[in-house]
């Protein structure tokens, strides 16, 4: 109840009183459609003079290659790869074993990442005092790499399951992950995005106009702002993009679906392994969005080892 008490005083700072009864209302309805709207149409008015800036055709250049022709796989633990919980330790392993030979893995972590983007002082400002936590400035994080160097991002939580084409590294086109439909329309992350792109893992090249738009439409939100309007801001700008820049659009519905058991794998987890529904979940695509905040079970109640358990064993973790 303090909690709740305390977001909802930070948004009457920040929004005002209309703004922020509106937006409480429609969350306490569960009015999603509602909620969103609102929030889009706050961000599209705040954003306008970027939305005008990136209507105008920009020259989508092919994708830089780095490192002596290798393409930059970014991931993210801010402890570094030593103190990763066990899931996402399984899941960085399997990737290095996935990786075609032209992917040049890089684990971003609070050591390293002033080596490859200078993150604005009053970014780090808010940091220092807990306004920004890192989970949102992984989200400045993500797009500042990429507008600098191209690549693919990748979460921590991400499961591989099978060889990751060199091809589709090397491929200039913004992609990230479509679903042919939404998976889960209770999930507001899903709502917003309607399965046409995923946050926690999209390809670009350097000087993307959506990656562009994205991340000066982040910056000027957190200049100016010191409350999140939404725990989905990131989604909701990509949506903004979507929704009133024509070139970000196009991109967009170009990418085909794929990786039709992004989601449903995560429910074999705690089942007992079985080689053919294995071979079924991971038939169309090869990877698996995992959370690390669930611990799931090694063992069945009967004792036989879980799809989890073989996971760890096959990889050594």
């Amino acid at each position: 109840m303090k909690r709740k008490l305390t977001i909802i005083l930070g948004l009457l700072k920040q929004f005002g009183p209309i703004l922020t009864v509106k937006l409480c209302i429609y969350r306490y309805k569960r009015d999603d459609e509602k909620y969103i709207n609102l929030c889009l149409k706050y961000l599209r008015k705040f954003t306008q003079p970027l939305i005008e800036k990136y209507k105008t055709p920009v020259d989508y250049s092919t994708l830089k290659i780095e490192n002596d022709g290798k393409i930059p796989v970014w991931v993210c633990w801010w402890q570094g790869e030593e103190n990763m919980p066990e899931l996402c330790g399984l899941c960085y392993k399997r990737l290095k074993a996935m990786l075609p030979a032209n992917a040049d893995l890089r684990l971003i972590t609070l050591e390293n990442y002033r080596q490859y983007v200078d993150i604005p002082d009053y970014i780090m400002g808010k940091v220092e005092k807990g306004i920004i936590n890192y989970t949102k400035l992984s989200n400045i994080l993500r797009l500042m790499l990429l507008d600098k160097f191209g690549g693919l991002w990748m979460d921590s939580t991400i499961f591989c399951s099978n060889p990751i084409d060199a091809s589709f590294l090397a491929d200039p086109d913004f992609w990230s992950i479509k679903l042919p439909e939404v998976y889960n329309e209770k999930e507001i992350g899903q709502f917003i995005t309607k399965c046409r792109w995923t946050g926690f893992m999209f390809k670009a090249n350097t000087q993307s106009p959506i990656v562009k738009f994205v991340l000066e439409a982040t910056l000027l939100y957190w200049k100016h702002h010191d409350v999140i309007i939404d725990y989905y801001l990131h989604n909701m700008l990509i949506r903004t993009a979507y929704d009133n820049i024509e070139s970000a659009k196009v991109m967009m519905d170009k990418i085909p679906p794929s990786n039709l058991n992004l989601y449903n794998f995560r429910n074999y987890m705690d089942c007992k392994f079985d080689p053919d529904k294995y071979k079924e979940i991971t038939k169309d695509g090869m990877f698996h969005k995992l959370t690390w905040k669930k611990p799931y079970k090694k063992h069945t109640p009967d004792g036989e080892e879980t799809l989890y358990m073989k996971m760890l064993n096959e990889e050594g973790v």
